[in-house]
């Protein structure tokens, strides 16, 4: 019998009206035990009210967006490789589609500030945001990982999302490449799960998994509607018959969210949410 821990957390809260009712939906229904909140999202004044009226406050982290839309700070719009002139995000450190180039000083402490900012955004609104995640992962590449790290450490925010460490088609050097990320946000103490992945992931992992190991896995999905209103992921699947499908499959394993892992609960009970740090 494999045990342990299960966050099943929802991206993109706070993207859309529909995003917002298709997340809470999933939450009433029992799929999902934790949302990540973009703070600069067109619908975020709407998810935060949401959120408090349905008492999820502590299972909302932030989802920080620096891939699309307006920033929340003056700075960041005018460092040129970052925005475009319409003081859009328009990240321009790429290699092969990813941001491997280095950013300088200047540009450093202008993405720092404005992931500070939407923390700052999710605390003001009743969300104390205990873990932390990016809009297209974009927290997981070279450049921008350090920067991530440092703020959300900075600013007390427990936990990060791991790299995905489960599942198929992970190439050789993308495999090392996130053995060497997840070992440093383990040793940082920010990494709050042992696997990251989509559902389908999980499901594809079992022989993977040790029996009588405890893990904790976060597991990530994207709840919206369908033309017949029914809830489905990114896929376009019915979000519940893969729910059932793991669940049946690991029954196990107990739900859970971030703010119920240790540091985020001794953060908690100490009241350590620290202002902005520019």
């Amino acid at each position: 019998m494999f045990n342990g821990e299960l966050i099943i957390n929802a991206d993109d809260f706070g993207k859309s009206s529909q995003t917002n009712r298709a997340i809470i939906k999933s939450f009433n229904q029992g799929l999902v035990s934790s949302a990540t909140i973009m703070a600069n999202g067109a619908a975020f004044a709407e998810a935060c009210e949401l959120a408090r009226e349905n008492g999820l406050t502590k299972r909302i982290g932030v989802h920080v967006n620096l891939f699309s839309g307006q920033p929340l700070t003056e700075r960041i719009k005018r460092c040129p490789r970052l925005c475009n002139a319409d003081g859009e995000f328009d990240f321009k450190l790429k290699i092969a589609n990813r941001n491997w180039l280095p950013m300088s000083p200047l540009e450093k402490r202008a993405v720092y500030q404005e992931i500070t900012e939407q923390i700052n955004l999710c605390r003001k609104n009743g969300l104390p945001v205990f873990h932390g995640d990016s809009h297209h992962h974009q927290h997981n590449e070279f450049s921008i990982v350090p920067v991530m790290v440092h703020a959300l450490r900075s600013n007390q925010v427990a936990y990060i999302r791991p790299l995905r460490n489960m599942g198929d088609g992970i190439c050789a050097p993308k495999k090392c490449y996130k053995k060497i990320v997840n070992y440093w946000l383990r040793v940082s103490g920010m990494m709050g799960v042992d696997l990251f992945g989509e559902i389908d992931d999980f499901a594809a992992h079992q022989r993977c998994l040790l029996k009588g190991r405890h893990y904790r896995i976060e597991l990530m999905c994207h709840p919206k509607f369908d033309n017949k209103s029914q809830i489905v992921d990114l896929d376009g699947q019915p979000l519940q018959g893969k729910i059932k499908h793991i669940r049946s499959m690991y029954p196990g394993f107990v739900s859970t969210y971030y703010a119920r892992l240790q540091k985020a609960v001794q953060l908690g009970l100490t009241g350590k949410l620290s202002k902005a740090n520019y």
